[in-house]
């Protein structure tokens, strides 16, 4: 007998579940709930993966990191005083974007190996990692070091895609085992990022996971809250209709779930589809470019696996909790009236943008109170942006009206009616894509901000390109061995030493050859200038303004480069300087100093020390643009979503309209006035609005904005908006067809 209430109860959860999943087929919006319970449970999910993504390829990286990080005493490989290795990094660069090049000299034969490598390279060989030698291929990568003979295992490298050289110069590094650089082995005992490869330009683990967490989990969970409540009208009378049947609150849940379940599993499903993909080989972020490890994620599989019920699990609670919260009873025996602010609170928001943009100048550039100014302004003008809107929504309404009128268009007349009588409806529309491509074009202002030096760098790359070239604290090289370098280039060049001697001393010398002098417009019988002079050759003014001194300047005077560099007591620069004006190819400039000392030279262009930093920012703020425009689209499409279920209503409000206008193109315009409309205004308003408010820090050149983050979004909004538009006027025409005269 204890069996029979067990199967009866089984037997009525199925059919709770069927009534459930039948009721919502024949509901109002029900594809649209349907539609906007997948995309909250898939993007949920997306969410949950991220997040779980980020974690596992921290901990992979910093465990590797950590395994290469060279150890002097007994934590590495056991070995004799002699079993050690010279490790040497030095930076460099591709494109201008900054990477490690490690030099390395075995002791002994058995001297530890870097993870990574599975043999010593021979003097004068090179072993890179995969993207190194693809990124810097046309730079002439492979023949920079010497002859490159493998590439580095997954094992050795922070990520798939870092770039990472190791390096056996020709000359070697020595054999002192005593060497300050000598090591006994790799493994760090401890989790660290260490000075190589990516490990100085990553960003805390913490900061990646409130990205996502900002830009795309919170995102999600609007989309979750509007999901669940589409519909809830006709809903809600179900629930109280099934209550006073006699049902419980279990009875209700199910039902609910029942109503949810397949549109949920099969959003989870769709996100499953990602993360198999990601599991089984490296996948390539796309945006960011970033080279995912599936090592590293099938070491955290039974997280990921976790996050997709997860995600199905939060969103049924969500369902079966705002059926719980559409039953409460309200207390008030009347009907609650709209209540709507004074019209004259629109002003606010002009006032707060004129503030928000012009109010900055008052304060001290760079100051902190100037940043805290724009961070509040900015503040108060997103958050005075929906009085505007909703005032605005209402004007037009008026003028939709009077245009319906004289130009006897009833779509014009119903948007416009529509418009007056729930403002709200718009304006949540409108003020949410606004406010969300507002937020990330802030976001992505303040993380391209660049110092005054990063700023000087590139005003002088923009004005003498790379006419002019900088070998960083240059050794002492041979008369023969400048010779050697100045050949390898195809162009003409010439070169100058800029030594600085300790304040106090002899300040700053600019010593060279009479010809070369000439080049750089320079008089041979010598002189001090400072930066108040004026030159004709514009790359004299820019290296005067760089390295001298505003008061003593720059002492000028001709004689051999090879003794000013072997100058003790003193910083070293070779100057290399183009003698037709020409661009000069700094590649070709490291190839040729590897040739004559054994860990090169570091070329750049006037300032480029100040420009890597900033690039390596502006490859992170990559991250920006992509979880953020995945952000503005879901909120575009919670916020699209909840307008088309509005726009439903209404098509079934005025369905009659097709017996008295004798067409349904009606649907199609009352559909584009609501929804098609507003949200191309609200993709337009929104970059244009991010864009003023991001006046102060790109007029003055501290930032810059990117132009494709903003055709995205508009873009991703307006097609959006097209697709819901579409969805919206075939949905009301079909409402249409299916009306009868009911005598109401």
């Amino acid at each position: 007998m204890s069996g029979r209430p067990v199967s009866r109860a089984r037997t009525r959860t199925r059919q709770l579940l069927r009534i459930g999943r039948a009721a919502g087929r024949r509901a109002e919006a029900g594809r649209i709930r349907w539609v906007a319970l997948f995309c909250a449970a898939a993007t949920l999910a997306l969410a949950f993966l991220s997040l779980a993504a980020a974690h596992a390829t921290y901990d992979g990286r910093n465990a590797r990191l950590a395994a290469r990080l060279p150890v002097s005493g007994p934590e590495g490989h056991e070995g004799g005083s002699k079993d050690k290795v010279i490790w040497s990094p030095a930076n460099d660069t591709v494109h201008g974007s900054p990477f490690t090049a490690v030099f390395l000299e075995p002791l002994s034969d058995k001297a530890p190996l870097p993870p990574g490598l599975d043999r010593w390279p021979q003097p004068g060989e090179a072993v890179l990692s995969p993207a190194l030698a693809e990124d810097g291929a046309d730079e002439g990568i492979a023949h920079r070091y010497g002859r490159v003979v493998g590439t580095i295992g997954e094992d050795g490298l922070a990520s798939p895609g870092e770039r990472l050289a190791y390096v056996r110069p020709v000359a070697g590094l020595g054999s002192d085992p005593k060497d300050p650089y000598a090591y006994t082995g790799f493994g760090a005992p401890q989790e660290g990022q260490g000075p190589v490869g990516d490990g100085p330009y990553l960003q805390p683990e913490k900061s990646a996971l409130l990205l996502i967490g900002f830009c795309l989990l919170l995102p999600a969970g609007i989309l979750l809250l509007i999901a669940v409540r589409t519909g809830a009208h006709h809903r809600d009378r179900r629930t109280a209709l099934a209550d006073a049947l006699g049902g419980t609150p279990r009875d209700r849940a199910l039902i609910a779930v029942g109503e949810a379940v397949v549109p949920v599993l099969w959003g989870a499903g769709v996100a499953a589809l990602p993360l198999a993909a990601c599991l089984t080989v490296n996948c390539r972020v796309p945006v960011v470019d970033y080279l995912l490890s599936a090592q590293d994620l099938r070491a955290w599989a039974w997280l990921l696996a976790l996050c997709l019920p997860l995600a199905a699990g939060l969103v049924l609670a969500g369902v079966v909790c705002a059926d719980r919260v559409g039953r409460r009873p309200r207390r008030a025996v009347r009907p609650l009236g709209r209540r709507r602010l004074p019209s004259w609170t629109a002003v606010l928001f002009p006032v707060a943008l004129l503030v928000a943009v012009r109010g900055p100048e008052y304060f001290t550039p760079g100051s902190g109170a100037r940043m805290l100014f724009t961070y509040a302004s900015a503040a108060v003008t997103v958050a005075t942006l929906p009085l505007a809107v909703a005032a605005g929504t209402a004007a037009s309404g008026r003028l939709q009206v009077r245009a319906g009128h004289r130009f006897a268009s009833p779509a014009l007349i119903v948007s416009g009616r529509r418009a007056q009588a729930h403002p709200g409806a718009v304006a949540r529309l409108v003020s949410g894509i606004v406010v969300a491509i507002t937020l990330l074009v802030q976001v992505q202002v303040w993380n391209g901000f660049m110092g005054d030096p990063a700023r000087a760098a590139q005003a002088t790359k923009d004005r003498i390109g790379s006419s002019l070239l900088v070998v960083e604290g240059s050794g002492a090289y041979s008369r023969g061995e400048l010779d050697r370098v100045l050949s390898a280039s195809p162009v003409p060049t010439v070169a100058v030493a800029l030594t600085t001697y300790p304040e106090g001393d002899r300040g700053t010398v600019l010593q060279g050859p009479c010809e070369a002098l000439k080049v750089l417009s320079l008089p041979c019988g010598g002189g001090t200038f400072t930066s108040k002079d004026r030159f004709t050759d514009p790359r004299t003014a820019e290296l005067i303004r760089w390295y001298g001194d505003p008061a003593a300047g720059v002492t000028v005077r001709a004689g051999e480069v090879a003794p000013a560099l072997a100058a003790e007591d003193a910083g070293h620069q070779l100057i290399l300087v183009s003698a037709d004006g020409s661009a000069l190819d700094a590649p070709d400039f490291k190839a040729a100093f590897y040739k004559v000392a054994a860990m090169g030279a570091d070329v750049d262009n006037l300032g480029g020390s100040w420009l890597a930093p900033a690039l390596v920012r502006e490859q992170q703020g990559s991250w920006i643009v992509l979880f953020g425009g995945a952000g503005v689209l879901v909120l575009g499409l919670a916020f699209g979503l909840s307008g088309l279920a509005e726009c439903l209503r209404t098509g079934r409000a005025i369905a009659p309209l097709s017996v008295l206008t004798g067409n349904r193109r009606v649907f199609a315009l009352t559909t584009a006035y609501g929804l098609l409309v507003p949200m191309a205004l609200a993709g337009a308003g929104g970059c244009a609005l991010g864009g003023w408010l991001a006046t102060p820090m790109t007029s003055s050149g501290v930032s810059h904005l990117s132009g494709s983050l903003l055709a995205a979004c508009a873009g991703g909004v307006v097609l959006l908006g097209v697709a819901l538009w579409g969805w919206g006027a075939r949905a009301s025409t079909v409402l249409a067809r299916g009306w009868r005269p009911r005598g109401d």
